[in-house]
């Protein structure tokens, strides 16, 4: 089980009077976790020594902080001064290169945790160099790193009620970003053109209508194709135009249509039959995707019923 520096265990190491945190992913070292630090008046002195770890550490503000005078960061024993930070800032940690911070003045953050076997299973899976490093100068601007840290941050501390393969693709997208923005770029990644052969277009649409719940690995997936997650996940948008989880969201609301006008069930247990967990999100979704609700587009749709005929009486 994961037991890196983020939840609880980093807020006792800061002694944080204050956290939240989200988990995402199965147990193990592929979980990334994103936990709130938030510092009224920042720390007395320099941050305690964190013991290494093969991970990344990402620092996000969600807010300028009130002052950054005196702030930097020791890495490898070399101190980096911050000379601005504003909302939307971020910070990249090595936790193997001993990372001890400076900041007098309060601040509001969040810390993504991200152990390097995510990042090396990201880089193999696009048959990209492994990366050893992610340069980032303290305090750059990156709004998708803020947008996605905001976007996550009501769901913490409770289980996130998302399908793996949506999580998947969630984590996979961070480590492109940061791949993209943030690595050595001497050796530029393998890109692939061609999409699905037809055998494997069949059966990526077999294994994803058994699983319209989206309880399904991307790279069990892949596996199904006899291809790498990211071979997979690129010929997949070339064949079919979509993204996988959006293609699986189409499913489903198709999957629910044809309920909705040929069975009599609630619209709650149609919602569960195609993989939603509540009928609110079945409900958004539905609605995103048809226009409009699914009551109201099974009333507009249902058959017209059958013209009822007299019998004819019979001539004496």
């Amino acid at each position: 089980m994961l037991q890196g520096m983020f939840g609880k265990r980093l807020a006792e190491h800061f002694s944080l009077l204050e956290s939240s945190s989200l988990v995402l992913g199965p147990k193990g070292n592929s979980q990334v976790a994103l936990t709130r630090m938030r510092m009224p008046n920042g720390f007395p002195g320099p941050t305690p020594h964190i013991p290494p770890e093969k991970a990344f550490s990402i620092s996000v503000h969600l807010r300028r902080p009130d002052s950054i005078k005196g702030w930097g960061t020791w890495l490898d024993g070399r101190f980096h001064r911050v000379t601005e930070w504003d909302a939307g800032g971020i910070q990249i940690f090595d936790m193997e290169s001993d990372p001890v911070a400076l900041r007098t003045s309060g601040f509001d953050s969040v810390h993504v945790y991200i152990p390097r076997s995510v990042i090396n299973r990201f880089s193999d899976e696009h048959e990209q160099k492994r990366i050893r490093n992610l340069h980032c100068t303290p305090g750059t601007g990156d709004d998708v790193i803020l947008h996605w840290a905001r976007m996550m941050l009501p769901c913490s501390d409770r289980p996130l009620q998302l399908p793996r393969l949506v999580i998947d693709e969630m984590i996979m997208m961070f480590c492109a970003h940061l791949s993209c923005t943030y690595q050595d770029r001497s050796q530029p990644p393998e890109v692939v053109t061609g999409g699905l052969t037809i055998w494997q277009q069949d059966r990526a649409i077999e294994v994803l209508n058994e699983h319209l719940d989206g309880d399904l690995a991307l790279a069990d997936l892949a596996k199904e194709c006899a291809l790498s997650a990211g071979r997979f996940m690129r010929a997949f948008k070339r064949s079919f135009g979509v993204p996988v989880r959006r293609y699986l969201l189409y499913k489903r609301i198709e999957t629910a249509k044809s309920l909705l006008l040929h069975s009599n069930d609630s619209l709650l247990t149609i919602a569960l039959e195609v993989g939603f967990t509540d009928q609110p999100a079945f409900n958004r979704s539905f609605r995103l995707i048809v226009g409009t609700s699914p009551g109201r587009w099974r009333r507009a749709n249902a058959p017209m019923p059958k013209a009822f005929n007299l019998p004819v009486p019979e001539e004496k």
